[in-house]
C-alpha cells in the first residue's frame, strides 16, 4: 500500500481514546529528544506553554506525549503522513515515567494509535490541534525492513520483569535490531550475572513490540537478602532497563 492510499484510507478516521502501549513499552525513548533534562526541569516552564514529544513509529504504532504546561485538561493529537492530517486523538493516557521526571502533576498526557502500515521514507508528524504546535522529536522518518521510524531505530528498549525464588526475568531488545542483547545483572551494584535476552515471548510480538518475540531473558541469581537491589542494563548501551532496580522484599 503506498503512502497516499494510507492518507485518503485514514483521512476521516478521528481516535478519542485508543489503547495504548503501556510505559513498559515506551519508556525513555519519548524523552530522550525534548531536551528535557534535570537542568531544564530546574527552570519554571511558563504555564500554558505546548510541550510533548513524538516518540516514535513502529510496525503501524505511533506514540508519544503532550499536554499545555500548568492545565490538567488533556489536549487533542493530531497525526500526519507526508503533510496530511490522518488522524485526532487525546493524549490522557497513563504515563508514571512523565510524574517521576517533573514533566506532567499526574502522568495522564500520552498518546498512542495504529495508524497502519507506511512505506519507507514516509514522514510522520505530530501536534497539538488547537495551538497547531508541533512536538519535539518529528517528523519521523519510516525507514528499515522492519518498518520503524527514525526516532526510534536502534533505541535500547526493554524492562526488568520481577525476582522470585533465587531468578531474574525480563525483556530487552535495540528496537528495530533482530540480533538479541546482552543483559547484565547487578545485586547492590555488583555484576552477578551476564544473560543474552533471545527467549521466546509471544507477548512481545503480540503486543508489536518485537518482530519475533524473541527478546526475553531469565537468570539464576540465588537467593538475596531482603533490601538487597537488582538492577538489569544493556550492555551494548549500558541503559538500564525499565522497573529497575527493584529491592528484594
Amino acid at each position: 500500500m503506498d503512502t497516499m492510499s494510507l492518507v485518503h484510507r485514514w483521512a476521516l478516521v478521528t481516535v478519542l481514546l485508543a489503547p495504548g502501549l503501556s510505559a513498559c513499552a515506551v519508556q525513555d525513548d519519548e524523552l530522550s529528544g525534548d531536551g528535557i533534562g534535570d537542568e531544564t526541569r530546574a527552570t519554571a516552564v511558563k504555564p500554558g506553554t505546548p510541550r510533548g514529544v513524538l516518540g516514535g513509529y513502529e510496525r503501524g504504532r505511533v506514540w508519544g506525549w503532550a499536554q499545555i504546561v500548568g492545565d490538567a485538561e488533556p489536549v487533542h493529537v493530531r497525526i500526519e503522513v507526508d503533510g496530511e492530517p490522518i488522524a485526532l486523538l487525546l493524549a490522557d493516557q497513563p504515563r508514571d515515567d512523565l510524574v517521576d521526571k517533573g514533566l506532567h502533576a499526574t502522568g495522564a498526557a500520552g498518546f498512542s494509535t495504529d495508524i497502519g502500515p507506511l512505506d519507507p521514507g514516509a514522514e510522520v508528524d505530530a501536534f497539538i490541534d488547537h495551538r497547531d504546535a508541533a512536538l519535539t522529536n518529528g517528523p519521523c522518518v519510516v525507514q528499515g525492513r522492519f518498518g520503524v521510524s527514525s526516532c526510534t531505530e536502534g533505541m535500547p528498549r526493554g524492562v526488568l520483569g520481577g525476582y522470585r525464588d533465587g531468578q531474574v526475568w525480563g525483556w530487552a531488545q535495540l528496537i528495530g535490531d533482530a540480533a538479541p542483547v546482552f543483559v547484565r545483572i547487578e545485586v547492590d551494584g555488583e555484576p552477578v550475572a551476564t544473560v543474552l535476552a533471545d527467549q521466546p515471548r509471544a507477548d512481545l510480538f503480540e503486543k508489536r513490540l518485537h518482530h519475533t518475540g524473541n527478546a526475553g531473558f531469565r537468570a539464576d541469581i540465588g537467593e538475596l537478602p531482603v533490601g538487597a537491589e537488582v538492577d538489569a542494563i544493556i550492555v551494548e548501551h549500558n541503559a538500564t532497563l525499565l522497573g529497575a532496580p527493584l529491592t528484594r522484599p
